[in-house]
């Protein structure tokens, strides 16, 4: 289908605050925009990204982006790219004219491989979205040894808004699960990790090790190893796609579990492996 180039300016209405809006490539390791754009009266993805940079090509009809500022799906260096996007956090379950966006929300597109899934789920990049704002109490289970080892983590998720409790007697649509992995393995919305990136859209798996219980093994884009496991942490969101979305913070034993949750760390990132060596800085997975 012949591909339409949408121009800037439409969407008429007031402006009733700012979204953020975020244009990236390779998993987020190139930021092509990122800056707060105001929200007018029905407004959606769309729109705002339309606003936002400068040349959009789209296919469908206007709903599916084709290209963006030249960077066209397709290929690259042999691999199937296509742009992506997540609405606070979360792969949207409509498309881009259907998803409508409120003051506050994080909107952020991504140029990426997807040989390995098409379908990421949820990513943490868009921190401190999915939990500022969100409407109901954040699900906040600590399996660490001591509760005390939690606390950083809540803190920040208090600071970025978030309402926390145990909730109890129904499944919450917010769940962060805080604990070394070997606690939060047989969680039943954290199963699906050992079916690797093609299902869980994480692209880190932990791997038995002898007389030290588990390793962690970054992933690239591709879903081969990246250097050797070792005993690091992790933060990632997984979700079933039915409005449920959890964001795990572990790591190979109780020691290397990350102790917050530090926005410049996430940001524009799918997922973060926080190395062994505590002064190393934290990446992003997959890795290059």
């Amino acid at each position: 289908m012949a591909a339409l180039l949408i121009g800037c300016g439409f969407g008429p209405g007031e402006e009733r605050g700012d979204a953020e809006v975020s244009v990236t490539r390779d998993f987020g390791r190139i930021v092509m925009y990122d800056e707060p754009q105001p929200v007018r009266d029905s407004d959606d993805v769309m729109r705002l990204l339309t606003r936002s940079v400068d040349q959009v090509e789209t296919t469908y009809g206007g709903g599916f982006v084709e290209s963006i500022n030249g960077f066209a799906a397709g290929s690259a260096d042999g691999s199937p790219v296509d742009w992506f996007f997540y609405l606070d956090g979360t792969e949207s379950p409509v498309g881009a004219l259907e998803a409508q966006v409120e003051p506050g929300d994080s909107i952020w597109w991504d140029r990426r491989d997807w040989s390995v899934t098409m379908h990421v789920p949820a990513v943490v990049g868009s921190w401190p979205q999915p939990f500022e704002g969100h409407p109901g109490a954040v699900d906040v289970e600590c399996l660490m040894a001591s509760p005390v080892g939690c606390d950083g983590v809540v803190r920040d998720l208090e600071r970025a808004g978030a309402r926390v409790a145990k909730v109890e007697g129904e499944t919450a649509s917010l769940r962060v699960l805080i604990g070394p992995w070997s606690r939060l393995r047989d969680e039943e919305e954290v199963r699906v990790m050992a079916r690797g990136p093609s299902e869980s859209g994480v692209y880190a798996r932990f791997v038995p090790a002898p007389d030290t219980g588990w390793l962690l093994q970054p992933l690239d884009s591709r879903g081969g190893e990246v250097g050797s496991p070792s005993r690091a942490g992790l933060v990632a969101a997984l979700s079933d796609r039915s409005d449920r979305v959890t964001w795990i913070v572990t790591g190979a034993d109780e020691d290397s579990v990350p102790s917050g949750l530090f926005g410049p760390d996430l940001e524009h990132r799918y997922a973060v492996v926080y190395p062994e060596d505590q002064g190393a800085r934290p990446v992003g997975v997959p890795r290059p």
